[in-house]
């Protein structure tokens, strides 16, 4: 199976790419909330500038909504919550349990 090859090569690796992104990004949010609020606030910002240039799709303009919304109450919780946290650290036993169910189910 190619898949299962795919997924075996990629665990000699110890972590994917994006399962790198993804727990960076989130300590990121864990240990410096107000920080990351801050970065969320400008990214949110530049979605609200993309919403009004002319002659876009709805599906188009819909999907800058979605992103406004999800930055503004991820925003809003950081801030609420403001106090650091200690950052997550990665298992490779978790990791390598998602990628099996991931096979299973036919995503990778």
């Amino acid at each position: 199976n190619i898949r299962a090859h795919s997924v075996l090569a990629q665990t000699r690796r110890t972590f994917s790419d994006i399962e790198e992104s993804v727990v960076d990004q989130i300590n990121k949010a864990r240990t410096n909330p107000i920080l990351f609020s801050q970065e969320l606030d400008v990214k949110c910002r530049n979605a609200q500038e993309e919403y009004k240039i002319p002659n876009q799709s709805k599906k188009a303009l819909e999907a800058i909504r979605q992103r406004i919304k999800n930055y503004t109450e991820a925003t809003d919780y950081l801030k609420r919550r403001g106090n650091p946290v200690a950052p997550l650290q990665q298992s490779i036993g978790l990791s390598l349990a998602c990628r099996d169910l991931l096979c299973n189910i036919g995503a990778i």
